[in-house]
């Protein structure tokens, strides 16, 4: 994009605010910036990468807001870090290294996968608090475990990321003591680590459309605000549909100009 108007950093401000505060509570706004950044011409490699970036500072302020979550677990929040972080690498490593074709004809498998995640979400919710209260839990957790799951997901983040979050919240609603709440905290401070490590990678080796990054940096944060104090006071089933329906018809779109 040559130019840049005051309508597309309007609409995409509106847009990263609503991604920023359903990925602190829900997770997947990426499945709302991506197809908008696309929709705007935005070529697809660039609007992830974008995409990556620019929703950083909202789930840092996400991962702010649940802090009191993560007392007393420094030691077990370094090595899940870590494992966030080299996955997340090793997901921007991929995305960059393979050709730009290759992810543009991946584009709607992904949208596919991560909408689809977005449905069965509230089923694997379900699940986790079924297994919580009935304490169908192994006595320890299992770190090893948690440490695989979390590099397989970060992989899966820095290479495109859109749903992510639900997949996190699946297996850590398994592997982690406690309420759903914890897992959402961890959920969030995963996804800091691997997009942050994602964004080094990006930032030395690809010409990064930084406008929208701006943009979106700065809504996102302030709907990762909203989102961490007041978003859990919205149905859930509302920002999942908005994000099934958008999914959806950016999948049949991409399908419908590429093939």
């Amino acid at each position: 994009m040559s130019t840049i108007s005051t309508e597309f950093v309007l609409s995409l401000a509106l847009v990263g605010i609503f991604a920023g505060a359903v990925n602190s509570v829900v997770g997947s706004g990426g499945l709302v910036t991506f197809p908008f950044l696309v929709a705007s011409g935005v070529p697809p490699l660039s609007a992830n990468i974008a995409n990556n970036l620019g929703v950083i500072p909202g789930i840092f302020v996400a991962t702010f807001s649940y802090r009191k979550w993560y007392a007393g677990e420094g030691k077990k929040l370094f090595w899940v870090l870590l494992f966030s972080a080299l996955g997340g690498a090793g997901g921007a490593i991929l995305l960059i290294t393979l050709p730009a074709a290759s992810f543009e004809a991946m584009v709607p498998v992904l949208l596919a996968v991560a909408t689809s995640l977005v449905i069965i979400g509230p089923f694997v919710k379900a699940r986790t608090i079924k297994r919580t209260r009935n304490r169908v839990v192994a006595p320890i957790e299992n770190t090893f475990v948690l440490n695989i799951w979390t590099l397989g997901a970060s992989v899966y983040g820095g290479y495109f990321g859109a749903g992510q979050g639900v997949v996190l919240l699946g297996y850590l609603g398994v592997v982690l003591h406690g309420t759903l709440q914890r897992a959402n905290a961890y959920k969030n401070a995963i996804v800091s680590a691997s997009n942050t490590a994602a964004a080094l990678i990006f930032l030395v080796t690809f010409d990064v459309y930084w406008p929208a990054v701006g943009i979106l940096a700065v809504s996102s944060a302030i709907g990762g605000f909203l989102g961490g104090r007041y978003g859990q006071k919205i149905p859930e089933a509302v920002y999942r549909l908005i994000i099934v329906v958008v999914g959806v018809a950016a999948t049949i779109s991409f399908l419908a100009t590429n093939y």
